[in-house]
């Protein structure tokens, strides 16, 4: 293959500099926005009140993403790789397992605090 035209390939696949450039600058002011305008909430409210406003905000938008995932596109994959859904919602690691293991949103570190056959999460910063 030509080298020219492997390295145009690179550079529109990933972007220019002064386009990786600005996505970073974005997003580093995505985050101190962010961060400023948690904080001021937080300053404004009392802890308790200010967790519960948080869980109110952040919650429902996961456990839409955890449904959707469990009961649209976990079967769609089932479905394409074993041409059935036969077993897909009785399996112990199944779309119910997932959404008990996830749905509470607390940080478990890997292979501590699951029961098994659990679906596996990532994690991070744990100690082992």
């Amino acid at each position: 293959m030509d080298t020219r035209t492997s390295r145009r390939q690179v550079r529109w696949s990933h972007g220019t500099v002064a386009d990786l450039l600005v996505g970073r600058n974005n997003s580093l002011g995505f985050f101190i926005l962010s961060g400023i305008l948690v904080t001021r909430s937080g300053v404004r409210l009392s802890l308790g009140r200010f967790l519960w406003h948080r869980g109110l905000r952040l919650l429902p938008g996961l456990w839409m993403c955890l449904f959707l995932t469990a009961f649209v596109a976990a079967p769609v994959l089932y479905w394409r790789l074993h041409g059935t859904l036969d077993g897909f919602f009785g399996r112990p690691s199944g779309p119910w397992e997932y959404l008990r293991a996830n749905g509470s949103a607390r940080r478990r570190c890997r292979g501590r605090g699951r029961p098994a056959g659990a679906v596996p999460r990532t994690s991070t910063g744990c100690s082992s």
